[in-house]
């Protein structure tokens, strides 16, 4: 029986010629400005703190949701400036492609990361019931 249609042996006039450098190299657009991420603002929680008693452990607590916000912020900056990086070294129109999808994916995450929200939320879950309330009345007076 034949192969139905399928050479072998052959070769494929484009797909396996490589490329000299005649070629035109894949086009890129410009990217869009780099995503700026959101400062962490704990001016209202630095001036109240000391007034919320709060206990060691609390204050541990504390520390590492401000440690974790800023390695998040971190990593998010870092993984943005390397896939502009990877976009910019980037030749061939499938890793262009890719690049500019990865690129696009850190500008999303860093847009979508509110440091000062997931502040408030590790707050909330630090601090006891009259703390949270003693927090609310100070952060409006200030």
């Amino acid at each position: 029986m034949r192969g139905g249609g399928i050479s072998v042996g052959g070769t494929c006039s484009a797909r396996n010629k490589p490329k000299t450098s005649d070629e035109p190299a894949a086009s890129k657009a410009e990217l869009p400005t780099a995503a700026e991420l959101a400062q962490l603002n704990t001016k209202v929680w630095d001036n109240v703190y000391s007034q919320l008693e709060l206990t060691s452990e609390q204050q541990q607590k504390v520390d590492a949701l401000l440690s974790e916000l800023k390695s998040t912020a971190d990593k998010l900056a870092k993984e943005q400036a390397e896939a502009r990086s990877a976009y910019g070294k980037a030749v061939t129109q499938t890793v262009i492609m890719e690049s500019a999808r990865k690129v696009m994916d850190a500008a999303e995450a860093i847009r979508n990361f509110n440091p000062n929200s997931k502040f408030d939320l590790g707050i909330a879950g630090i601090l006891t019931v009259a703390q949270k309330a003693k927090y609310r009345e100070l952060k409006q007076r200030s």
